[in-house]
């Protein structure tokens, strides 16, 4: 990709005429690599429905999630209680009740708890298979699966 930039550009100045494609290109790139990204959609819906996030939480610490009977039977696997299930696309997943990971959506983005900073190797998501995209405080993130 690189050596393709470096192509255009070239091409771009060794024109004789008009170099405003060339400065338009070499313009967009720049301006591509300084304007940040959107937040990612798991990052707004963590922000509007964090109480619930944070009630999932207590309840895995306190009292535990019952086991999936029908779609989450994997090991680590847990469905949501009743009026929480828009909370994730899939299963939420508990290592060791140190970690929780929601999926409110079917993409490679996922909603990490973690107890310890320590323990976020632990995570699926965040270290195993995937790594930390955003840091959203101290004890949660977003997290992207390398695998999806």
């Amino acid at each position: 990709m690189l050596y393709s930039i470096v192509a255009v550009i070239k091409y771009a100045f060794s024109m004789t005429g008009n170099w405003f494609p060339g400065l338009f290109f070499v313009g967009i790139l720049t301006a591509s690599y300084v304007l940040p990204l959107p937040p990612v959609p798991e990052k707004t819906f963590f922000l509007e429905h964090r109480e619930e996030f944070e009630h999932i939480v207590q309840l895995v610490q306190t009292e535990g999630l019952p086991p999936g009977i029908t779609q989450c039977q994997a090991l680590d696997a847990y469905e949501l209680p009743a009026g929480y299930e828009h909370l994730t696309a899939r299963c939420v997943f508990v290592y060791d009740d140190a970690v929780v990971e929601f999926s409110p959506t079917y993409s490679t983005f996922s909603i990490v708890f973690v107890d310890k900073p320590e323990n976020l190797s632990a995570s699926w998501d965040c270290a195993i298979r995937g790594a930390v995209w955003e840091q959203l405080d101290e004890q949660w993130y977003i997290c992207v699966d390398a695998d999806d």
